[in-house]
């Protein structure tokens, strides 16, 4: 398998804003993250709930425009979903991930 996970979760933000389909601003606070196949992909939860003890994640995967502009989208192919959760839950990092 061809992953790696970041070597410095610092060199990223700790946060990353991104549009609803609505044009809605949200949040996230990154969990964690990873790379598989120089595509680079984190674990995030929304910003306004980091402090409620069982919480919803999100994985997002980084993209850019054909302007080269940092975009970061809801990963939505189920197995490609699938596959990026399990390298989450096989990383042993300090969270419990659930489908």
């Amino acid at each position: 398998m061809d992953y790696n996970e970041f070597e410095d979760l610092d060199e990223s933000p700790d946060v990353v804003k991104v549009l609803d389909e609505n044009g809605h601003e949200i949040e996230f606070t990154i969990l964690d993250g990873l790379e598989k196949d120089e595509k680079r992909y984190l674990l995030v939860i929304e910003t306004e709930f980091a402090d409620e003890d069982e919480i919803e994640a999100t994985i997002l995967k980084e993209d850019y425009t054909d302007d080269d502009e940092l975009v970061y989208i809801i990963v939505e192919d189920d197995n490609e979903f699938d596959e990026i959760v399990a390298m989450f839950k096989n990383s042993n990092k300090d969270y419990d991930i659930e489908i």
